[in-house]
């Protein structure tokens, strides 16, 4: 994820990064919530797994959606869009998460305008993928024969 920045620039995004340690099982982000520590913000894995769970409407299961790994950012939509997370995720393993925080971002943004197209390309770079990954899995859904009843799996509400 941090490929085209610098070592300059990832210097300086050290600077507003903060990193934290956390055991598996631990809850990051909940569905339907709007901060993390009481704070808006996206996280980067730095080390570790983080399971991406979407709880379903007919089922007691939490499905895992994906599996995070390290340089994955968790948290950019409610970040941006200033929505409720639209997944819980959780630590699969002991994890090091770095947290941007929502005005860390704007001072980012108005004291460094090169670090923040650095950050705002990073973003694109994973919502593209995010947005890739989740046309493949309604492609093949529709193929199988997705159900009425299965659609809403796939619509974020």
């Amino acid at each position: 994820m941090f490929h085209h920045f610098s070592d300059e620039l990832l210097d300086e995004f050290s600077n507003y990064l903060n990193v934290v340690d956390y055991p598996d099982g631990t809850l990051l982000t909940e569905i339907n919530s709007h901060f993390f520590d009481g704070k808006t913000a996206f996280l980067i894995l730095l080390e570790g797994e983080v399971d991406v769970q979407s709880p379903q409407q007919d089922s007691t299961q939490v499905p895992i959606v994906r599996v995070m790994h390290p340089g994955e950012a968790i948290g950019l939509v409610s970040l941006r869009e200033e929505v409720p997370h639209t997944a819980t995720c959780v630590t699969r393993d002991a994890s090091r998460v770095g947290h941007i925080y929502k005005e860390d971002l704007e001072r980012i943004e108005k004291e460094n305008p090169t670090l923040a197209a650095a950050i705002e390309f990073m973003i694109a770079h994973q919502l593209s993928r995010d947005l890739r990954m989740c046309n493949r899995r309604l492609a093949n859904a529709l193929a199988g024969g997705l159900s009425q009843q299965e659609l809403p799996k796939f619509i974020s509400r």
